[in-house]
């Protein structure tokens, strides 16, 4: 339980890490692409990366755990791309575009990962594993968000700031995606080294089966282990006896 679990933690660590740069620095963002300092552009930026993430469980649900996680992995990348290209050309739709694509990789990547650690823990454990998994969750999301405006106040840069996150997010992303496609490799060789082993018994089990059947058999005609039942004899006074 130790693999799924590190990886899982890992996943939802790193693509936590995507969800946050909406709340961290989406409405700053928001202003220096649009120049506007409307109230509501900020918030719908925040509106629109839970609203895909929110659609994205939906219609993602039927996808396995592995699938959910490679897809929110791809998303993230591919988004936080897409938004800092829109935040360097100042794109207003370029930037909500990608907004949405982040959500989809934060909703879906999230929920790949608690799907993928909760099957794996007794009923009795399922609340300390939840709880666990948030409180990584939200660290990975809170800790980021501080640390991008420390910089932010320090460096006074908000465009270099948002790249320097943006590539943080992206290298994550794709660390997360190489930690998902391995435990995928392992569990592909381990069944068919299972399947190589059976293959090579069952001829052999087959073959033991065989011979202790024919032992069997002979016992239970009374010419034991060494071979086929001898012809009875007749015993002394009997006809056929020689003299």
């Amino acid at each position: 339980m130790r693999r799924p679990r590190g990886s899982a933690s890992d996943g939802g660590v790193r693509q936590g890490n995507g969800g946050s740069t909406g709340p961290a620095l989406g409405p700053a963002l928001v202003r220096l692409v649009s120049g506007s300092g409307s109230i509501v552009l900020g918030g719908l930026s925040l509106a629109v990366l839970a609203g895909s993430g929110a659609v994205a469980v939906l219609l993602l649900q039927r996808q396995s755990p592995r699938g959910l996680m490679l897809i929110g992995g791809v998303a993230l990348i591919a988004g936080a791309g897409l938004t800092l290209l829109a935040v360097t050309f100042g794109s207003v739709p370029g930037f909500f575009i990608g907004t949405v694509i982040t959500g989809i990789g934060f909703g879906g990547g999230f929920q790949g990962a608690i799907r993928s650690v909760m099957p794996l823990a007794a009923p009795h454990q399922r609340a300390g594993m939840l709880s666990v998994v948030y409180v990584i969750s939200y660290l990975a999301m809170g800790l980021p968000a501080v640390i991008a405006g420390f910089l932010l106040v320090h460096e006074g840069d908000l465009l270099a700031t948002a790249v320097q996150y943006g590539a943080a997010v992206m290298v994550l992303a794709a660390l997360a995606l190489l930690g998902v496609a391995r435990p995928a490799r392992l569990a592909e060789a381990v069944p068919a080294a299972r399947q190589a082993r059976v293959a090579e018994a069952v001829p052999a089990a087959r073959q033991t089966g065989v011979a202790e059947g024919a032992s069997a058999v002979r016992s239970a005609a009374g010419g034991g282990a060494g071979g086929w039942p001898r012809t009875a004899q007749p015993g002394p006074g009997q006809p056929g006896r020689p003299r």
